[in-house]
C-alpha cells in the first residue's frame, strides 16, 4: 500500500504544481497578482518515506518595497492632481489681448490718449468703455475660478465616498483572510485582492501600512485610522464656517490631514491654492479701483463743481463707528476738504476731521453738515446706509482741495486785494504765506514785490508785482496755484492760505464710493460707476476747473507706475506675477510629479523581481509538473503490474 500512496502523492502534488504554474501565467498582467510557487516535502513514518506532500505555497511579497511604493503613489497623485487644478487656472487667467493684465494697460493708455485731448468727448467714452471691460475681465476670471474651486470641491466630496468603499472593502478582505487563515486555507488570492485594493486607497489619501497576525494589514494616518482589522473608519466631508474643505473620521470633530494622494491634493488646492491666486486677484481689483477712485475723487469734471453726490458703498449700521463696519477700502484718521463755491464765484474751503474709531457713519454726516455751515447737507439714505451730500441753493461743492479764492489769513496794509486760484498738486499739505516787501502801487512801483514762505517758514519763491506787472494777471506760485492782485496800494502785512496736495487724508471719498470710477471691491464685485457711464464727463480730468487743465488726469495716469499693489508692484505687473506664479507652480508640481513617478517605476520594477511572474521560467514549471505526472503513473503502473504478478504466484 504504501508504493500505490507514494505514487498517488506525487500524482497530486504534479497536479497542484501545475494548478499553481497555470494561476501564475494566467495573472502575469493582473494589476496586484503575486507569483506563487508550491513547495513540497518528503512523507517520512519511521524512517520509510511514503511520498510527496506540497507542504505550503509561497506569496512572494517585499513588504518594504511595497511601503514605499505606497507612499510614492500618494506623493505622486497630490502633485499629479494639483498640477492639473493649476494648468486649469493658468488656462482661466490667460495671457492674451483680453487678460487683466492687458486690459490694465488698455485702461491707462486711454487716459494717457486722453491727456493730450481732454475736452474730447469719444476719448472719455474710451476711457469709460476700457474700464468695463476690465471690470468685466476680472468679473469673467473671478466667475472660472469660483467654478472651478466648486468642481474641486465636487471631486473631494466623490473621493471621500471612493476613500469610504475602499477601506469598507479593504476591512471586509482582512477579516476573510484572518479568518481562512486561523482554520488553515489559503490565503493569497484574497491578499492579492486586498493588497490592490490598498494599493487604490494610496492613490486617493497618504496612511501607513502595519502588518498583524494572520495576514491582516492595519491603515493609519497620523493619529488617525482607516482600517484596523475588519473594522473601517467611516469619513465624512464637510465645508466649515470659513470655506475650508474638511475630512473628519468617524465622530471626531479634528481635520484629518491628508496631504498625500488626489484628495490630500484636492483639498490643498481647495484650502489653500485657488484661494490664494483668488485673494491676489481681488486684492488687485480692489486696489485699482481704490487708488483710481481717490484720484477721481478729489478732482472735477467737465460739469464743474456738484450739487449732489451719493456714495455707493454702503454700511451694516450707520450708528456704529466707521471702522467695525468692515469697509473694503478702509477709512484712516485724517481730514476732508471741501471746496464750497457761491453763485459769485467765491470759493472757501472747509475742514472736516474724520476719526473712523469713535465716528459712526452718522457722526460724520453730521460733522460734514456742521463744518460747513449746512451749505451742504450731508445725510444717510436708507435702507442702502449711503452718504449723500446735497448743496444749499446757489451753492456747489467738490473735494479737489483748491485754494479760496479770498485768503483765509490777511493782514495786507493798502488798498489792493489778492485772489487765489488753483488747486495745490504738491506731493504733502502745505501753508504758504505771501509778505509784502517794499511799499508803493502796484504795477507801477519798481521792486515792490510779494515773499512767498511755506510752513517751515523757507521763502520759497518772490513775485514781482511793481512796474513789471499788469495788476488783475495771474501769476504762477508754481504747484498749480496762481495769484493776482488787483490795482491800488500795498504797504506792507501778508496773507496766507493753506494748499491742500491731499484734500481727503482720510480716504473716506474711497472708502465710502463717493464720485468714483468703479463701484465694488473685488474681482467678482468690480462694475463701472453707472453714473460714470451714463455721463463720461464726470471724469476727472482737472483739479482747477479749468477746461484745458489735466492735473487731474496726470495722477490718474501716474497710477500706471505708481500705483502700488502688492509686494510694491504696479497694477499691470502684479496682473503678471500672478500668473506667472501658477506657471511657476504647475512647473514645480509638474517637476515633482515627475520625480516621484520615477521613483515609483524603479520601486514597482525592484518588486517586481521579486513578485512578478516570468511567464518562461513558468513554463518550465509546466514541464517540470508534466514530467513528475508522467513519472508517477508509470511509477503506479509497474507498481500494480508487480502486484499482479505477486497476486499470480500466490495462486
Amino acid at each position: 500500500m504504501n508504493a500505490s500512496t507514494i505514487g498517488i502523492s506525487a500524482l497530486i502534488a504534479g497536479q497542484q504544481g501545475l494548478a499553481i504554474a497555470g494561476q501564475n501565467i494566467t495573472n502575469a498582467t493582473t494589476p496586484g497578482y503575486r507569483r506563487q510557487s508550491v513547495n513540497l516535502g518528503s512523507r517520512e513514518t519511521a524512517g520509510v518515506g511514503t511520498g510527496v506532500d506540497v507542504v505550503s505555497i509561497t506569496r512572494y511579497d517585499s513588504p518594504p518595497l511595497r511601503a514605499a511604493i505606497l507612499r510614492g503613489n500618494s506623493d505622486e497623485a497630490a502633485a499629479a492632481t494639483q498640477r492639473d487644478v493649476q494648468q486649469q487656472v493658468e488656462t482661466t487667467l490667460g495671457q492674451s489681448p483680453n487678460d487683466v493684465s492687458s486690459r490694465t494697460e488698455d485702461l491707462f493708455n486711454k487716459l494717457e490718449a486722453l491727456s493730450a485731448k481732454p475736452a474730447d468727448a469719444a476719448l472719455r467714452r474710451d476711457f469709460v468703455a476700457s474700464a468695463g471691460q476690465l471690470a468685466t475681465q476680472f468679473n469673467t476670471v473671478a466667475g472660472d475660478l469660483s467654478r472651478l474651486k466648486s468642481n474641486v470641491s465636487d471631486q473631494a466630496f466623490q473621493q471621500v465616498d471612493q476613500v469610504n468603499t475602499l477601506t469598507t472593502k479593504i476591512a471586509d478582505l482582512n477579516g476573510r483572510i484572518y479568518n481562512t487563515d486561523v482554520a488553515g486555507g489559503n490565503t493569497n488570492d484574497l491578499r492579492d485582492q486586498r493588497d490592490q485594493a490598498v494599493d487604490d486607497l494610496s492613490k486617493l489619501v497618504d496612511f501607513r501600512t502595519t502588518q498583524q497576525d494572520h495576514g491582516v494589514v492595519t491603515l493609519t494616518n497620523g493619529s488617525t485610522t482607516l482600517v484596523v482589522g475588519s473594522v473601517p473608519t467611516k469619513f465624512t466631508a464637510i465645508k466649515n464656517g470659513s470655506d475650508q474643505f474638511e475630512i473628519h473620521a468617524g465622530t471626531s470633530t479634528t481635520p484629518v490631514s491628508f496631504t498625500g494622494g488626489s484628495l490630500g491634493g484636492l483639498t490643498n488646492q481647495y484650502n489653500v491654492d485657488l484661494p490664494a491666486t483668488r485673494g491676489r486677484l481681488d486684492a488687485l481689483a480692489g486696489q485699482i479701483a481704490q487708488q483710481l477712485n481717490q484720484a477721481q475723487a478729489t478732482g472735477l469734471g467737465t460739469a464743474g463743481p456738484f450739487s449732489t453726490v451719493v456714495g455707493t458703498q454702503g454700511v451694516s449700521d450707520p450708528t456704529a463707528p466707521l471702522a467695525t463696519q468692515n469697509l473694503p477700502f478702509p477709512i484712516s484718521n485724517g481730514q476732508l476738504t471741501i471746496s464750497l463755491t457761491n453763485a459769485s464765484g467765491t470759493r472757501t474751503n472747509s475742514n472736516i476731521a474724520i476719526d473712523p474709531t469713535t465716528q459712526s457713519l452718522n457722526d460724520v454726516a453730521a460733522a460734514i453738515t456742521a463744518g460747513t455751515g449746512g451749505q451742504v447737507t450731508a445725510s444717510v439714505d436708507t435702507p442702502s446706509n449711503v452718504l449723500r451730500f446735497q448743496a444749499a441753493a446757489g451753492v456747489q461743492f467738490d473735494f479737489a482741495g483748491r485754494v479760496p479764492t479770498t485768503p483765509p489769513t490777511n493782514t495786507l496794509a493798502g488798498t489792493s486785494t489778492p485772489t487765489l486760484d488753483g488747486a495745490y498738486n504738491g506731493t504733502a499739505n502745505e501753508n504758504f504765506t505771501f509778505n509784502v516787501v517794499g511799499s508803493g502801487t502796484v504795477g507801477t512801483t519798481p521792486g515792490l514785490q510779494l515773499e512767498i514762505r511755506n510752513a517751515a517758514n523757507n521763502v520759497v519763491g518772490t513775485l514781482d508785482v511793481g512796474d513789471k506787472y499788469t495788476p488783475g494777471t495771474a501769476l504762477a506760485v508754481g504747484n498749480g496755484l496762481s495769484v493776482k492782485l488787483s490795482a491800488g496800494t500795498l504797504t506792507g502785512g501778508s496773507f496766507g492760505t493753506p494748499a491742500n496736495g491731499t484734500p481727503d487724508t482720510a480716504n473716506v471719498l474711497s472708502g465710502l464710493g463717493v464720485n468714483g470710477i468703479f463701484s465694488g471691491s473685488t474681482a467678482g464685485t468690480l462694475t463701472v460707476n453707472p453714473k460714470l457711464t451714463a455721463d463720461p464727463g464726470l471724469l476727472a480730468t482737472s483739479r482747477n476747473g479749468q477746461p484745458a487743465d489735466t492735473s487731474n488726469l496726470q495722477r490718474l495716469t501716474a497710477l500706471r507706475t505708481a500705483g502700488t499693489a502688492a509686494g510694491g508692484r504696479s497694477f499691470t505687473a502684479e496682473a503678471t506675477d500672478i500668473a506667472s506664479t501658477v506657471g511657476s507652480r504647475i512647473n514645480s508640481l509638474d517637476g515633482q510629479q515627475a520625480t516621484h513617478a520615477g521613483v515609483v517605476q524603479n520601486l514597482f520594477a525592484q518588486e517586481q523581481s521579486v513578485t512578478g511572474v516570468d511567464t518562461n521560467e513558468e513554463v518550465v514549471k509546466l514541464l517540470d509538473y508534466q514530467r513528475l505526472i508522467q513519472t508517477a503513473a508509470k511509477y503506479i503502473g509497474a507498481v500494480n503490474d508487480a502486484m499482479d504478478s505477486i497476486i499470480q504466484i500466490v495462486r
